[in-house]
């Protein structure tokens, strides 16, 4: 036969413990109701039932239901396979001053009710549920824990606890705590989790233990502060399991901070919002090898309504995924922070900084192997709001395009790099407040197969490395007085430099899209193995302008456009003190090599014969006249071709006997 607990008995005062069998119920009620007692329910395994106790059924419900730690301090205690139905709510801590503390503990033991369970019911009142050792708990109701007072939940050693709806910090003033450690150790809340309704909540989960929810809530109420913590590879899902859900909200009135540490895992579906409400203040970070964000909806970063922030923090290894979808960082009237540092990563499929009118966006790439890989346009500002994006030592940040707005949009470079995953003639497009490089400069990356475009003028003291295979095309008149360092693929466009310019080997540099005259304040360097390309002719004809030293190795390829039009190109017009050290190793014309005829005067140069004209190259030439010797410019003369002695010889011998030949005929 199954022991039924009766509604109304009264336990004793007799301060001691009772163990019920299934067979021998004999105790009961409101357990403590002035003293201390423990109620045990044990399975007797003699016993063919098991060990199955009812609380009456659907008796015990409306205002009754069961109360632990009504006045005193009480236990209820499942243990050993037993089991525990009852109906109603019930209450651990219900009175003033009382206590209520509950174990589920060994396999096979469970509590299921069909009530809602209140842990620290009164303003006053403490309650406790351990739930351990594949001990279960089931609710069709709402779990709260906290909910006037301070209310504790431990799953441990495989533990389970299933709810329909969970809070922990529910009713101001209260302050909770929720616990799920070790590998199997699991809460499924099949709707909605609240940490931090309206007091203060934290919820661990920590070594493999895992919770599960539908929507989740952190700090919904002004004044209030709730924190969940993911450790040594704890897990937390907020999805219906269709990767759907409703609300995630972190800082939604109050303050809320997710924090995914050492290796463990939070997925989300749906939007997440961090900082939503006027005093919303919402923060997740993600830090350590191993620790994953995988979202598969948008992230807003500073949602919602002014005075709201958001902020998230990726460090330290941690990956933050977003699965194809956006990743704002401020919007609407809210402001948002994004901080890559360490060698966290960000994956989006867009990217948006200062996205609204009104709103902020600050954005931080900071650190070797600190990456946003952003795989369509990262918009700066898109409908008018303010965004500060700064990458710097070795943080990158690589993306298709990028993209200024109408708003305030600045960039600031000091160290990182911007690679590109797409050509694009219009790479960094928009108005911007400033591009700014800072000591350390700016890279950009460009790969083998890819041509991309810059119209936009930086300034500050650092530089500009080129990196990669591909083309940068950079144009306007550059206000930056760093070095421009041509590390590796191929320089262009129609720009002009306030600092100077070096060409590595393997690099080319290419001045002008067509004709164009490229002025470098300060110093031009080309080492061994390093090309500059030169355009010569009708079509168009380029030149460098060199304030400072000129310092020559390497290749210079000239590519004749239309047909050879003047007496001389002027290919380097040196205006700095020294004459030009060095001289090109290699001579390209339209892509083949050809020889120099060593000539005195040109210190280096030579001619070369194309056609019906003779090229001859000095690097003692004269910008101003043209002239071959005597200056320190590097000039290419042109001249037809003069015919060798030779054929000179022919030549008079033929017009001798035409002249005999006219005279005998008179």
């Amino acid at each position: 036969m199954r022991g039924v607990l009766p509604v109304f008995a009264v336990i004793p005062d007799c301060g001691c413990d009772v163990t019920l069998h299934p067979t021998t119920m004999k105790c009961c009620f409101y357990f403590a109701f002035f003293v201390s007692l423990s109620l045990v329910l044990r399975s007797n395994h003699e016993e063919s039932n098991g060990g199955v106790f009812n609380t009456g059924d659907t008796a015990v419900n409306g205002e009754y239901g069961i109360k632990v730690g009504y006045f005193g301090k009480g236990y209820l205690n499942i243990l050993s396979g037993a089991t525990l139905n009852s109906a109603g709510w019930v209450s651990l801590g219900y009175m003033d001053g009382g206590e209520g503390i509950v174990t589920v503990d060994g396999n096979g033991s469970l509590w299921t009710l069909t009530g809602s369970m209140y842990v620290g019911s009164n303003a006053t009142g403490t309650g406790s549920l351990n739930i351990s050792n594949s001990g279960k708990v089931s609710t069709d109701g709402t779990m709260f824990i906290g909910y006037h007072n301070t209310g504790t939940l431990d799953i441990t050693s495989g533990g389970q606890l299933t709810s329909n709806n969970g809070y922990v910090g529910y009713q101001s003033g209260s302050v909770s705590h929720a616990t799920v450690d070790g590998a199997g150790s699991l809460w499924i809340n099949k709707g909605s989790l609240s940490v931090a309704e309206t007091g203060n909540g934290v919820l661990d989960i920590s070594n493999g233990g895992k919770v599960t929810t539908k929507e989740l809530y952190l700090g919904s109420s002004v004044g209030a502060s709730g924190t969940i913590n993911l450790t040594n590879g704890g897990i937390l899902d907020v999805t219906d399991g269709n990767l759907v859900s409703f609300v995630i909200m972190i800082g939604y009135a109050g303050e809320g901070s997710l924090n995914v540490l050492s290796g463990s895992t939070l997925n989300t579906a749906g939007l997440v919002h961090l900082g939503f409400g006027s005093a919303g203040k919402g923060t997740i970070t993600v830090d350590g090898n191993g620790s994953t964000w995988n979202s598969t909806g948008s992230i807003r970063i500073g949602s919602q309504i002014a005075g709201a922030t958001g902020e998230l923090n990726i460090s330290n290894g941690g990956v933050v995924d977003a699965n194809g979808n956006t990743v704002f960082v401020g919007l609407n009237s809210a402001n948002g922070t994004l901080n890559i540092t360490s060698g966290g990563k960000l994956i989006s499929s867009t990217g948006d900084v200062g996205y609204s009118p009104d709103c902020g966006g600050i954005a931080l790439i900071d650190g070797a192997g600190s990456t946003w890989t952003n795989n369509g346009t990262l918009y700066m500002t898109q409908y008018g709001g303010t965004g500060v994006m700064t990458v710097s030592n070795g943080g990158l940040v690589e993306t298709q395009r990028i993209a200024a707005g109408p708003g305030t949009a600045s960039m600031n470079f000091n160290g990182g790099t911007i690679k590109a995953l797409a050509s694009s003639a219009d790479f960094i497009a928009g108005t911007y407040n400033s591009l700014n490089l800072q000591q350390n400069g700016l890279t950009m990356q460009v790969d083998s197969g890819f041509s991309v475009g810059v119209n936009q003028v930086f300034s500050g003291v650092g530089g500009m490395n080129k990196t990669g295979g591909g083309t940068f095309a950079l144009n306007g008149s550059q206000a930056y007085t760093g070095l421009t360092d041509v590390k590796s693929g191929k320089f262009t466009g129609d720009a002009s430099f306030a600092g100077s310019l070096t060409v590595r080997n393997g690099a080319a540099f290419s001045p002008g899209n067509g004709a164009w005259t490229a002025n470098i304040a300060g110093n031009y360097t080309q080492e061994s193995g390093a090309m500059l390309i030169m355009d010569i002719g009708s079509g168009g004809s380029d030149m460098l302008v060199v304030g400072g030293d000129v310092n020559l190795n390497g290749i210079l390829s000239l590519i004749l456009h239309g047909s050879a039009d003047a007496d001389y190109y002027v290919l380097i017009d040196n205006r700095g003190s020294d004459p030009i050290s060095g001289f090109f190793s290699s001579i390209l014309w339209n892509d083949s090599l050809i020889a120099l005829t060593p000539m005195d005067g040109t210190f280096g140069g030579g001619s070369f014969v194309i056609g019906d004209f003779t090229y001859t190259l000095s690097y003692a030439g004269d910008a101003s006249t043209g002239s071959l010797f005597g200056g320190r410019d590097v000039v290419l003369g042109v001249s037809p071709t003069v015919p060798e002695p030779a054929s000179l010889s022919v030549l008079a011998l033929g017009g001798l006997m035409l002249l005999r030949r006219r005279s005998a005929l008179k």
